[in-house]
């Protein structure tokens, strides 16, 4: 099985449900090897994975990695024999990194809004999504967050384990034919024509975009356009509607659908 980067178990929750984040897959991967190579090795690590009762494909998407945000999730309800597909808009600025964690707070807060029948006979989801910076901010752990919205994601995974369920995030390669991530990517895509004005503008957001349309001296975006930490107040304009961290944004369009 691939690394565990954090696994984690709350001790307020006892032993009803674990979280688990792995950053890995089986058989490593390179970015040079092909598609075959890299979907083989990704279904791999999913066979690996138990069976669940939900599983999630998620996506980000952000034109120029700075603008335009757009999230993305197909969601497989197997326990219920559905599916539900979410789009929500990620900001107008917007990074990588933020469209992608808005893709898997949408999708988790979807598992969690289950009615209770329906949220008490789940009790196992996957979340297959091809960030793997996401994953490592998020496996941080919940007391180590300093973006809000991935603070929301913490709450809403918190909220499944203490429904007793089980959650494992699993990085997948991105583009390597897998079915589920095409779709999300899709989803994503169609997500950053949406109305960006519901969704607002974070400081880490506006400072990559910042750096990305007149960057300093020695200034490097890292992976996922993860920008260093900004140099101070004042050396960046301040953007309209970048006060609002990590605002709830709801999902602009769910579609419910039954499995084929």
């Amino acid at each position: 099985m691939g690394s565990v980067f954090y696994s984690c178990d709350p001790p307020w929750l006892g032993h009803r449900g674990g979280i688990t984040f792995r950053v890995d897959l089986p058989v490593a991967t390179r970015q040079s090897d092909p598609p075959a190579v890299c979907r083989e090795a990704a279904l791999r690590a999913i066979a690996d994975l138990p069976h669940p009762d939900v599983t999630i494909w998620s996506d980000g998407s952000a034109r120029g990695r700075t603008e335009q945000g757009g999230a993305g999730a197909l969601i497989q309800f197997h326990h219920l024999n559905r599916e539900e597909t979410v789009r929500a808009p990620a900001g107008a600025v917007c990074s990588s990194l933020r469209a992608e964690l808005t893709a898997m707070r949408e999708a988790f807060a979807a598992v969690a809004g289950l009615e209770d029948g329906e949220l008490a006979s789940t009790k196992s989801v996957r979340l297959l999504t091809d960030s793997r910076s996401g994953l490592q901010l998020l496996g941080r752990g919940p007391a180590n967050q300093t973006m809000a919205l991935a603070a929301e994601v913490w709450r809403l995974l918190s909220t499944l384990a203490e429904n007793g369920t089980e959650t494992v995030l699993q990085w997948v390669p991105g583009h390597a034919g897998l079915d589920g991530n095409e779709t999300a990517d899709r989803l994503a895509g169609e997500a950053t024509a949406g109305d960006q004005d519901s969704a607002p503008i974070d400081l880490s957001s506006a400072h990559c975009a910042g750096r990305r349309h007149a960057p300093c001296p020695g200034a490097v975006a890292t992976e996922d356009n993860r920008c260093p930490p900004a140099p101070g107040p004042h050396a960046w304009p301040r953007l309209p509607g970048a006060l609002g961290v990590g605002d709830a944004v709801p999902a602009e369009d769910r579609h419910i659908t039954a499995d084929p």
